[in-house]
């Protein structure tokens, strides 16, 4: 409150352009953890293949995919 009027009035926002901020902000960070939330899945199945468990249980091709490529990067 010491600060000039002016100055104050600068990072003043309306509501609405801060709840825009928010939910931008609040969407990248979900879509940031769906992320690391799937990495860590692929990496669980890796390892329950890698322990003997069967892999009739990748349902579709993309899963097998991301599968490759996390074996690949940890190879």
């Amino acid at each position: 409150m010491e600060s000039p009027k002016e100055e104050r009035e600068r990072y003043t926002v309306d509501h609405k352009t801060f709840l825009g901020r928010h939910i931008s902000w609040s969407s990248n960070a979900l879509e940031r953890e769906r992320k690391k939330n799937r990495g860590l899945e692929m990496e669980l199945t890796l390892n329950e293949c890698l322990a003997g468990k069967s892999m009739q249980d990748l349902t579709c091709l993309e899963e097998m995919k991301e599968l490759e490529l996390l074996l690949e990067e940890k190879i």
